[in-house]
């Protein structure tokens, strides 16, 4: 998918190269000085004389998901709350990245001598965008969570929800996406609201490289009104669902 050129290192280079070797330890060395993680993420040792390693990932969203998770957990905890009398909507933004660790699960699950297949071939980047692996994971994060407090039904739900804003939120923005209703369908989908972006090969991380500038902006709207929102229903009370209760208390009860 990325077309990269490289540049052969000698042998001595690599190994005393303390950024090779933490790469190494999720890669397979490749023959001409390029390290693959596989989901069309490329290292490429360069033999300059800092011996600088570059790294090309694929131009997911970064800063985005946090920010439009963020909004959505204000929104959807304060109506949990206001039926229910808790919130645990921070799982929310906890899980804004998930779907997004199939970047790196076949280099780290070969680390440890395991080999995750989907459909016959070895998972790629968006495997894990799907709505068998939200159920799946917020089934897990359910059980984990419900030693610590949290009601099973409650992990289950903002899980669930954390994990599909992150399907909804690429699909907003990606015309060409994922196979989002596998396994009901393997066709990739994608509604992509911005006319200039198709998929992640024309999606451009270009505010100081951790998010588009558009997307960006929207999303900071989107949180902003989610603020008003909970402050002008709630007052500022609200905000001890988002950090430990000594913190809170500290901060605001002075």
């Amino acid at each position: 998918m990325y077309k990269t050129t490289f540049t052969k290192v000698p042998v001595n280079t690599r190994e005393h190269n303390p950024l090779f070797l933490l790469w190494h330890y999720l890669s397979e060395a490749g023959t001409d000085g390029c390290f693959s993680l596989k989901n069309n993420v490329y290292i490429c040792i360069k033999t300059l004389k800092t011996h600088f390693v570059t790294c090309k990932l694929p131009f997911i969203m970064i800063a985005e998901h946090i920010i439009y998770s963020a909004a959505l957990a204000i929104l959807v905890g304060m109506l949990f709350y206001r039926f229910t009398g808790r919130d645990s909507s921070w799982i929310i933004i906890l899980c804004a990245w998930i779907p997004d660790i199939d970047l790196i699960a076949n280099g780290v699950l070969n680390r440890f001598g395991f080999a995750l297949l989907f459909e016959g071939h070895r998972i790629t980047h968006g495997v894990f965008h799907t709505i068998a692996v939200m159920v799946i994971f917020g089934i897990l994060v359910a059980f984990l969570l419900h030693p610590f407090g949290i009601r099973f039904f409650d992990a289950l739900f903002f899980a669930v929800i954390g994990f599909g804003a992150h399907l909804v939120e690429d699909a907003l923005v990606y015309k060409v996406g994922y196979p989002y209703l596998w396994p009901f369908s393997s066709k990739d989908l994608g509604i992509g609201l911005l006319p200039n972006i198709i998929s992640e090969e024309n999606y451009f991380r270009n505010f100081f490289g951790i998010a588009n500038t558009d997307v960006l902006i929207v999303g900071m709207v989107f949180l902003l009104v989610a603020i008003i929102i909970r402050t002008y229903v709630e007052g500022s009370a609200w905000i001890r669902w988002y950090m430990p209760d000594k913190v809170y208390k500290k901060i605001f009860t002075r």
